[in-house]
């Protein structure tokens, strides 16, 4: 499977225990495709239990904002038609996909089978020095407009984005680097090992980058650096860099 098509999903719930009668009030949905945003969603969804004070507080929804929303029955077949030969992604996937299956279960339909995707576990394994992987702290760092935090629309919209920053990042990196990957694939998400294999797949595809080059088999930038006054240009030498007593040149 080449995965090209995602859908990314966000959920505002009553609670965190679905299988505990917690319910699902609010579902955000971004369909990407081929790195692109196709399709968004968004829709409240009824639900009989009262909101608690601190959910109400955290997502300004109120009980009375369901009391004329669709159930998640109905809004079931956008969702299938959507997830059909995608890749399931959400921040922080498990939470969202229990309430999804869940829901889906309740409603007489199987639950999603296919690929899932973690974007908290791609932004630790791609960008693993962030201070906070909370998605209001990446958003900030790609600097992503986040104006409605902890409503599912909004959610979804800047997870996408950040799913899509991330793919560009991986592809664009080096082969040697990729393949230094490849053998911890086998713990991560299926959608993510299954994207890093593809990653993989292009790197040897490609012509090698003239401006990578290699030190002790890890790839490094062409670099350009000051030496006795006048700027050089070449393969990196430590000697060169460091000087021969392991001083850094100014």
């Amino acid at each position: 499977m080449n995965v090209d098509r995602y859908v990314v999903i966000d959920v505002e719930t009553t609670g965190n225990r679905p299988t505990a009668g917690d319910q699902i009030i609010e579902v955000g949905m971004t369909v990407i495709e081929k790195m692109k945003v196709v399709h968004t969603f968004s829709s409240l969804v009824y639900s009989d239990r009262n909101i608690p004070l601190f959910i109400e507080q955290l997502t300004g929804i109120r009980s009375e904002d369901l009391q004329d929303a669709p159930s998640f029955e109905a809004i079931v077949p956008e969702l299938l038609q959507a997830l059909d030969g995608s890749c399931f992604v959400a921040h922080r996937a498990d939470f969202d996909l229990q309430f999804i299956n869940v829901a889906l279960e309740n409603a007489g339909y199987a639950p999603f089978e296919g690929p899932v995707l973690d974007t908290v576990e791609m932004a630790r394994m791609v960008y693993p020095t962030l201070d906070s992987y909370r998605l209001s702290a990446i958003a900030q760092h790609f600097s992503f407009g986040h104006n409605a935090p902890h409503r599912a629309g909004s959610d979804a919209h800047v997870t996408a984005e950040i799913l899509i920053k991330m793919e560009e990042k991986l592809r664009s990196l080096p082969k040697a680097t990729v393949m230094k990957m490849e053998p911890f694939t086998a713990g991560m998400s299926s959608g993510l090992q299954q994207l890093v294999y593809d990653c993989l797949k292009d790197a040897r595809e490609k012509a090698p980058d003239p401006n990578v080059q290699y030190l002790r088999s890890f790839p490094v930038k062409h670099i350009e650096f000051e030496l006795e006054g006048s700027v050089k240009s070449g393969p990196f030498s430590g000697d060169s860099f460091y000087g021969k007593e392991g001083h850094y040149i100014k």
